[in-house]
């Protein structure tokens, strides 16, 4: 089963302050076996998240799609700067099936010895800061229920059950 969240974001909200990851967004094709690392990571052996992904899973879910934006994904990254060291992954989207003030948080995954260190909310706000650049102010998310965790850190964030 489905659960639909969502917020309004009222202001354009400042990054919070993680002394150990940054945020930046998609550079290239070689961005692709981090976000592939992480989300492979993220998912393994949660219901529904089937088999690993590879380079044209990636393709096809991102590069091919026509309102895919290379500067609505993100990275957080370890300040070590290490090959690996890519600790959560966001993606936002946007298309002309969706009201104009809407954005779509469509991945916001973060690896599990990375988890409640920041890095979601890091890369929640920096979502939520190009939604408001973008003058989409309602975020919507969808996730499984039975996802209880990501739930519960959607709501801490502010959104709410059901859709605007």
């Amino acid at each position: 089963m489905v659960v639909f969240l969502s917020k309004i974001v009222h202001n354009r909200p400042a990054l919070p302050e993680n002394n150990w990851h940054e945020v930046r967004t998609y550079r290239d094709f070689s961005d692709a076996a981090r976000w592939l690392a992480v989300r492979n990571a993220a998912l393994l052996g949660r219901v529904a998240a089937g088999r690993p992904w590879d380079e044209r899973d990636f393709r096809r879910e991102f590069l091919d799609k026509p309102h895919w934006r290379p500067d609505w994904m993100w990275f957080a990254e370890d300040r070590s700067g290490q090959d690996d060291a890519t600790a959560g992954v966001a993606v936002m989207t946007a298309n002309q099936h969706t009201a104009p003030s809407v954005a779509s948080i469509q991945w916001l995954l973060v690896r599990p010895e990375r988890q409640r260190q920041g890095v979601g909310r890091l890369l929640l706000s920096a979502i939520e800061a190009a939604a408001w650049e973008a003058q989409r102010t309602t975020l919507v998310v969808e996730t499984l229920f039975e996802w209880t965790d990501a739930i519960a850190f959607y709501k801490f964030c502010g959104f709410s059950a059901g859709r605007i």
